[in-house]
């Protein structure tokens, strides 16, 4: 594809490099970008953007189970602070949601300098999440990212350009980020946007604790077993409206209770 080709010549300045103590962190992913729940695997990469005043880069991640771009940055340089940056976006982004506790959540990248500096790991690891980065020389062991960005370059940098100054990309990036993740369909989705698929689980996950919180106890009562009673009460919350229940969650409810 054109746009990896024309993507890496920019940064041929930039090649993947180890740590200064010649170690950095594996590669988790493996190419296997799939993931089962929001906050499970990001992916991270930046790309450039030529502007009558110069060029400024662009640097996204990108949350793999919805596609969602939680942290999009635009800079004047590509130092350490682009990615860091970036990150904090991710953070603020995603508390923003509610979503508190980061630990455990796998960052992965290429081996850039800028993705294996020391700032970036100290903040990942204050953070409890967990560094990766792909191997080098393997053209694909970032490439949901990379298709992120040769998607951002087709609909947008193309399309509009030429750009006068990093304040337009800006703007145009965030309106792009706001459209791609609210409104644009997915085909690796099911052809439904970003925050669908988010907001979809979250709907799933709260039926799933309405119905933990109400499983009754493994123990018999005076009236025989507390078991026999779920079918009933699970039916009850599918005809009625609980204000807690989704209505399609309701009728997923009635559905399934009365087999």
């Amino acid at each position: 594809m054109e746009y990896i080709d024309t993507h890496r010549e920019a940064f041929a300045g930039c090649a993947d490099l180890p740590a200064k103590d010649g170690v950095r962190d594996g590669d988790l992913v493996n190419r296997a970008f799939m993931s089962t729940a929001p906050n499970e695997l990001w992916v991270a990469e930046f790309t450039y953007v030529r502007t009558w005043a110069g060029s400024c880069y662009v640097a996204f991640i990108i949350d793999v189970f919805s596609r969602m771009i939680v942290g999009p940055k635009v800079d004047t340089s590509m130092r350490a602070d682009l990615v860091t940056d970036t990150l904090e976006m991710a953070v603020w982004a995603r508390e923003r949601a509610g979503v508190k506790d980061l630990a455990g959540v796998i960052h992965h990248t290429d081996a850039g300098s800028q993705y294996i500096s020391l700032a970036l790991t100290e903040r990942l690891a204050a953070l409890g999440m967990r560094a990766s980065i792909g191997t080098v020389g393997d053209e694909y062991h970032n490439a949901l990212a990379e298709q992120a960005i040769g998607l951002y370059k087709t609909e947008l940098i193309r399309r509009r350009g030429p750009w006068r100054t990093l304040d337009d990309v800006e703007i145009a990036t965030l309106e792009w980020v706001d459209w791609s993740g609210s409104r644009r369909l997915h085909t690796e989705l099911g052809d439904v946007p970003p925050a669908k698929r988010e907001a979809g689980f979250s709907r799933q996950q709260l039926v799933a604790t309405l119905v933990a919180a109400r499983e009754p106890k493994l123990h018999s009562t005076r009236g025989g077993s507390r078991l026999a009673g779920l079918p009933r009460r699970a039916a009850y919350w599918g005809r009625h409206a609980c204000p807690l229940v989704p209505a399609s969650s309701r009728v997923a409810l009635a559905s399934a209770t009365a087999d």
